[in-house]
């Protein structure tokens, strides 16, 4: 059996059971309402209850209206219209020997069946109770059915003998019939469902089958997409390589010394050409050599070259830039080849152009954090 035709069998399937299910159910709601219309409301205990019902629910709905904050002119409105439902109480529910109600017992029932059908008789509560606020209106018809019934199965049990033994009698009596009924029903559909198992069981294998494949999918797309990303995080780093070697190359002219950069323990970080523009030293990725250290300012110190000499300056660091050995600050001073000059934990030496071959240098060292406390850079 193909797809389709498994697909338009579960769909008759599907459809029989609704079916089958509205037909429990309306036979069901028919039998109730026609025992409702014919005991519970020509019965004098049980009319009696359903006039103190109405009563009480008007009573639950305004006291929960009352919660509302409203201006004084709505409360009043809304209490007049409360007030017009009460006094329809008798004409609604009367007692049994003082008149007839104006709805009929088949109206009855359908407000106790708490059904589609009590809507019709629910309007007309609400068109008596006009001019009403919006509030009120919408409280009466989302709940008024509600709170009527639950206040005439509260009130009812509590009444005598006589009305609790009608009520359990007629709901006996309506659940031996609907479950009759439903037996029926239900021998029907367990036929018809027995005989839809075997495409079920089908269906079932090939829901299956489609499962593991859109799982063979999903592992397929997580893989190229994991490919993908590889791919563009190498296209990235390739990009970044090529445009630090272009800055590297671009306006430094030919190489005229290096800068070997140490750690406190005197071990070789990293070296940098020195050409004719301006070499900045700081903490931050913007400079040509970046040290990244608590210790070393943001933008800490400047190297150029004039003439056959080199210019280091201090661009007002927080902790100072010290040549040698020698504790003074500087703010300028002239720096030969070999001397040693000093930023944070760093030690930097000038070299002469040919001392070694000079490839590729990072413009970023290795992270070097101090674990004693040390002044923070600006």
């Amino acid at each position: 059996m193909d797809l389709v035709t498994l697909g338009v069998v579960s769909q008759l399937g599907e459809a029989f059971f609704n079916a089958a299910v509205d037909s429990v159910g309306q036979a069901t709601f028919s039998h109730l309402k026609y025992r409702v219309s014919t005991r519970w409301i020509n019965n004098h205990d049980v009319a009696k209850t359903l006039h103190e019902s109405y009563v009480a629910s008007l009573t639950i709905l305004e006291k929960q209206h009352a919660k509302t904050p409203l201006d004084r002119p709505t409360r009043d409105t809304a209490a007049q219209a409360f007030s017009r439902l009460r006094k329809l109480s008798d004409q609604y529910f009367p007692l049994k020997g003082e008149g007839a109600s104006v709805f009929s017992d088949a109206d009855m029932a359908d407000l106790l069946s708490n059904q589609a059908a009590a809507q019709p008789m629910q309007e007309a509560l609400l068109r008596a109770a006009e001019p009403m606020p919006p509030s009120m209106r919408n409280l009466l018809a989302a709940s008024f059915l509600t709170s009527f019934l639950y206040a005439f199965k509260e009130l009812g049990l509590k009444q005598n003998d006589k009305v609790r033994a009608v009520i359990l009698h007629e709901m006996m009596t309506d659940l031996r019939e609907s479950a009759r009924i439903a037996d029926v029903k239900l021998d029907n559909l367990q036929q018809d469902l027995s005989r839809l198992l075997p495409s079920l069981e089908k269906l079932d294998a090939l829901r299956e089958f489609q499962r593991q494949f859109q799982d063979s999918i999903t592992d397929s797309l997580k893989s190229i997409s994991s490919g993908v990303a590889e791919i563009a995080s190498g296209q990235r780093e390739l990009k970044e390589m090529l445009a630090k070697l272009a800055e590297a190359k671009q306006g430094e002219g030919p190489v005229k010394a290096y800068l070997l950069v140490y750690d406190q323990d005197g071990q070789p970080l990293a070296r940098h050409p020195v050409g004719t523009s301006l070499v900045t030293i700081g903490r931050v990725k913007e400079n040509k050599i970046q040290l990244p250290h608590s210790a070393v300012s943001g933008r800490h110190a400047e190297l150029h070259a004039e003439g056959k000499y080199f210019v280091l300056r201090d661009v007002g660091s927080t902790n100072g830039t010290l040549v040698g050995d020698d504790p003074q600050r500087i703010r300028q001073a002239v720096i030969n080849f070999g001397q040693v000059f000093r930023i944070g934990p760093y030690r930097i030496e000038l070299q002469t152009p040919d001392q070694g071959e000079a490839p590729f240098f990072p413009r970023t060292v290795m992270h070097m954090e101090d674990p004693r406390k040390t002044t923070r850079g600006d």
